[in-house]
């Protein structure tokens, strides 16, 4: 009776659940700063060692400061081994996305802290461009509707248009602008 009960109990082990561990995040990203979030990456390994190798193929990536929302699971490999897959969102620190690299091999990782607030970059088309609109001497409507085709063009860097509408001293001159073909 006693070795029967015991080949039941490792039956029962050998069908529990996969382990599965969230983690709020991997790293040292100071989350009170600008910082920029990425889509889920993964990191994935078997054998000895499995979730220490699962973490650094995560973290792989060269220009990563951390990783939020760590997702750790236990999952069946190809050879009935046991595995790890590690899923996190990469983070950066700073007001710009990056194009994320992959490194070249294991390395230390410097995490330098980002700005404490992003600035907020001056519109040098709007300025130009309510000039440009106000020439024309139109009604609200209309000098809202130059404007803002103005803005669209300076800021697809129409370079011929800005020009021209930073010359515009009359409304000829807006006409001569608005004639201009766009790129």
């Amino acid at each position: 009776m006693f070795k029967r009960s015991w080949g039941l109990l490792l039956v029962v082990a050998g069908c529990a659940a996969p382990y599965r561990q969230v983690v709020t995040q991997l790293g040292s990203v100071d989350l009170t700063r600008p910082h920029v979030v990425y889509a889920p990456a993964q990191g994935k390994a078997c054998g000895d060692n499995a979730l220490k190798n699962a973490i650094a193929d995560l973290e792989r990536f060269s220009n990563v400061d951390g990783f939020l929302s760590v997702t750790v699971e236990e999952v069946k490999g190809d050879t009935a081994e046991d595995c790890v897959v590690v899923t996190g969102r990469p983070v950066t620190s700073g007001c710009e996305a990056r194009t994320l690299a992959l490194s070249e091999g294991p390395g230390p990782k410097l995490v330098r802290p980002g700005p404490m607030a992003c600035g907020v970059t001056a519109d040098s088309c709007r300025p130009d461009c309510q000039k440009y609109a106000s020439t024309m001497g139109a009604g609200e409507t209309q000098t809202t509707v130059l404007r803002e085709r103005c803005v669209r063009r300076c800021t697809a860097n129409d370079s011929a248009f800005l020009a021209c509408a930073r010359a515009v001293v009359d409304a000829a001159g807006v006409g001569r602008c608005e004639a201009l073909p766009e790129p």
